[in-house]
C-alpha cells in the first residue's frame, strides 16, 4: 500500500502485526480499526513541513481533526481548525502564516474572501474540497492547487511542502 488511509487512528496504531512495538509514528501495513492501507512514516516524513505554521480553515469537525493530525505528523504547527469565515478573516488579518489549507464550502459561505487576503499577503495556500469546483475558483485562483477530499495524507503534506 502506498498511502496513509487518513483515518484518525493513524497515530495510535504503533504495533507491528507480530505485536512488537514500532519505532515509527505509524503502524503496520494495514490500519487495524479500518483495514485501509497505511504507509510507515519515516523521520524524513516527519520533517516535511518542519515547523511551518499552517492555517487550517475547515468547518467539519472530524475532517478538521484528521487534517490537523496529518499536518502535525508532518512537522507543522497548526493554527485552527478555524470553522467559519469571520474567524478566518480575523486570523489572516492579524496573524502570520507560512501557508494555509482552505475548505471552500464553510456552510452557507465560501472561503474566497480569506483566499483573497492570503493572496494579497503572498501567503501560499491550497483548497481542500469534497465538492465540485465553483467557476469563481477557475477565474480568480487558477494557479492555486485544489486537493479533492479525501486525499492521502502524504500527498496533502507534500502539496503544502511544495508551496512553502
Amino acid at each position: 500500500m502506498d498511502s496513509w488511509c487518513g483515518c484518525p487512528c493513524l497515530l495510535r496504531n504503533r504495533r507491528r502485526p507480530d505485536g512488537r512495538e514500532r519505532n515509527q509514528r505509524h503502524g503496520s501495513a494495514l490500519c487495524q480499526p479500518c483495514g485501509f492501507g497505511v504507509k510507515v512514516m519515516t523521520e524524513a516524513d516527519a520533517r516535511v513541513l518542519n515547523g511551518q505554521t499552517i492555517l487550517l480553515v475547515e468547518d467539519e469537525a472530524l475532517i478538521a481533526m484528521e487534517i490537523e493530525m496529518i499536518l502535525e505528523a508532518f512537522g507543522a504547527r497548526v493554527h485552527g481548525p478555524v470553522p467559519d469565515l469571520a474567524e478566518a478573516v480575523v486570523a489572516v488579518e492579524t496573524e502570520r502564516f507560512d501557508a494555509a489549507v482552505l475548505d471552500i464550502d464553510l456552510g452557507s459561505e465560501d472561503v474566497f474572501p480569506v483566499a483573497r487576503i492570503l493572496q494579497r499577503r503572498d501567503v501560499p495556500f491550497l483548497f481542500h474540497t469534497g465538492h465540485g469546483l465553483p467557476r469563481e475558483l477557475e477565474q480568480d485562483f487558477p494557479q492555486v492547487p485544489v486537493c479533492k477530499k479525501p486525499m492521502p495524507a502524504d500527498r496533502l503534506a507534500r502539496h503544502l511542502a511544495a508551496l512553502v
